[in-house]
């Protein structure tokens, strides 16, 4: 079952270190996925952490359609096993709503990674509502004991994941 699961934490907290090893660890277990991240500390088209880890990832423009990206490489035939999306703070909020139909619609399983903000927590949790599902957040914030928080008009609550 595909699930959007949205690891976000304060500055410096490791959530790009955290995309790294995600992305090694499926990759490790021969799932091919694709990675995307917008105004990474590294430049255009890369996943950078503070640690010296990069690899190549799919800028995210503003006017970028997630949706479209991901149809269209199904469509020619590569296999998607896990979207992985940095910064994801800078996402607009349509391409947001674009990952979670892709979720929904073409059961991919997506792990976006963002700072903590409140606009994109906003955004979240009315994509979880419209959708009558929780989206997972798991916090990187140090310190957190984890809980649930319930969201908006859904049947179910969000499950915080302490690190």
């Amino acid at each position: 079952m595909a699930e959007l699961v949205f690891w976000s934490g304060t500055m410096d907290c490791g959530k790009s270190t955290l995309a790294l090893q995600i992305d090694h660890n499926h990759r490790a277990r021969g799932r091919r996925g694709l990675i995307f991240t917008r105004l990474d500390r590294a430049g255009d088209h890369v996943l950078s952490s503070r640690l010296g880890l990069s690899t190549a990832a799919n800028e995210v423009p503003e006017d970028l359609d997630l949706w479209d990206t991901v149809v269209d490489q199904l469509t020619a035939g590569d296999r998607i096993d896990y979207l992985l999306c940095d910064e994801v703070q800078f996402y607009t909020p349509a391409q947001v709503e674009q990952l979670a139909q892709i979720v929904d619609d073409l059961d991919e399983c997506i792990e976006p990674v963002g700072a903590v903000d409140d606009d994109v927590d906003g955004i979240l949790r009315r994509v979880g509502s419209r959708r009558g599902a929780a989206i997972g957040v798991p916090c990187l914030v140090e310190g957190h004991r984890g809980g649930v928080i319930p969201v908006d008009g859904a049947d179910e609550a969000v499950t915080v994941v302490p690190p």
